[in-house]
């Protein structure tokens, strides 16, 4: 904060040319105090405070403005790991006080912006709501897009480990394969980085020229834990 930058200009050089030099004094840096996570939701907010020590803010460190924005992201990145699908780092912000310090110490508190997703007119979603996998859907040797739109399309569907297989004519790879490449499974909580599992395993495979995986809110809880529902969709 308290960086000090000054400039000169020497044109004696050379004719119609200027060097400028620039003279920057960084002083001593600000250092964090003390920081804590302080979301709108009481669960939420205990599932972070008790992960802490995965994060990268602690006490001492210096105060630096690329580390912040990396913070809301593994902040982010770890709530979408732990059900939270509508989560966002861009819900996140800072508030820092130097007031109540000795000098050069912040106290910092990362905060949560209300978020609020509206799904149709009657209802909507909050950041905080957890989601897991209800229905999972390998579209193997067709476009589903086509489906409805082109004659004469018979899809034939085949269910091997609670995973859903529809394929056209023959199924040209064992769903027994795909089944152990597949980290997206019914029931489980909804996990960013089983996605990301299932990409590369699947990439490597080399059977799809191109894979596409969608989730999709299908706007109903289980009846059991209360829980939102996901379906997954990969072609």
């Amino acid at each position: 904060f308290d960086a000090e930058v000054s400039s000169s200009i020497d044109t004696t050089r050379k004719k119609k040319r200027a060097y400028i030099t620039y003279n920057i004094k960084g002083n001593e840096p600000y250092k964090i105090n003390d920081f804590n996570i302080i979301l709108n939701d009481e669960p939420t907010n205990n599932l972070l405070n008790i992960s802490k020590n995965r994060f990268q803010l602690k006490q001492g460190i210096n105060f630096d403005t690329e580390v912040l924005d990396n913070e809301r992201s593994l902040v982010s990145n770890y709530l979408r790991n732990n059900g939270y699908y509508y989560f966002d780092k861009n819900y996140l912000y800072y508030d820092a006080d130097s007031s109540r310090t000795a000098s050069h110490w912040i106290n910092l508190n990362l905060l949560e912006n209300k978020f609020e997703r509206r799904i149709t007119r009657d209802s909507s979603i909050i950041g905080q709501e957890i989601f897991k996998i209800r229905d999972v859907y390998y579209y193997v040797n067709f476009d589903p897009q086509s489906v409805g739109i082109t004659e004469n399309i018979k899809i034939d569907t085949l269910k091997y480990d609670d995973i859903n297989f529809l394929y056209k004519d023959k199924i040209e790879v064992r769903p027994k394969i795909l089944a152990l490449h597949t980290f997206l499974l019914p029931n489980q909580i909804f996990r960013q980085r089983n996605i990301n599992r299932t990409y590369s395993s699947i990439n490597r495979m080399g059977y799809f020229g191109f894979l596409n995986i969608q989730t999709r809110d299908v706007r109903q809880k289980d009846t059991i834990d209360g829980l939102n529902w996901l379906d997954c969709h990969r072609s």
